[in-house]
């Protein structure tokens, strides 16, 4: 049996749904890649690191949020519609993988740093939120995965969405009333995970 549990991106990871807005937070060089940061109200030393596509939610829910564009401005949208998707990843993941460590570095040195967050990015690379659809984590991943935790007596916590797809929870289309609702309530969980979990 393969010891990897997710597959490689599809399709989906190259299209999407352009949300409507207003930014509320700022763009600061943080190790010399630019970082979007919706702060919270009020003050806070929890910190979140949102290696994705940015999404405001957490900043209102107490969070700081740091989203950072290791893409430098190069992401996939301004390649559609006709992208050669794997030449964008092999230009694009080396000079992400070279700039993160000077920018987790920067990100340590102005918030400080959680020992246990590496560890947690690891395990949570396996992914913890998924959809009844999920080519990159289906459903026999997704149990075996479960299964290790439970063996290993982990703390965990799955949510699954039916009527979605892989990357619905930043890809979904708002006006689509079942996507809404899973983004929406996928939101409110992790909020609750980190309420729980982040003391």
């Amino acid at each position: 049996m393969t010891p990897t549990l997710a597959s490689a991106p599809g399709s989906c990871c190259f299209s999407g749904v352009k949300h409507i807005g207003t930014p509320v937070g700022r763009v600061e060089d943080l190790g010399e890649i630019p970082t979007y940061i919706p702060d919270p109200a009020a003050a806070t030393q929890k910190v979140i690191l949102f290696l994705a596509d940015v999404w405001d939610y957490f900043a209102p829910c107490g969070y700081i949020v740091l989203g950072a564009d290791y893409f430098f401005g190069d992401s996939v949208p301004n390649h559609l519609p006709d992208c050669d998707r794997q030449a964008w990843i092999d230009n694009s993941r080396k000079p992400a993988i070279d700039a993160f460590p000077a920018w987790l570095d920067a990100v340590k040195g102005k918030y400080g740093y959680c020992f246990g967050a590496s560890f947690v990015v690891d395990f949570c690379s396996d992914g913890a939120v998924v959809a009844e659809e999920e080519h990159t984590f289906p459903l026999a991943s997704r149990r075996r995965a479960e299964d290790i935790m439970v063996a290993r007596k982990s703390t965990y916590y799955f949510q699954v969405f039916s009527g979605v797809q892989h990357g619905f929870v930043v890809r979904g289309d708002p006006a689509i009333d079942t996507q809404r609702w899973a983004k929406e309530e996928s939101a409110r969980g992790i909020v609750s995970w980190f309420d729980r979990f982040t003391v």
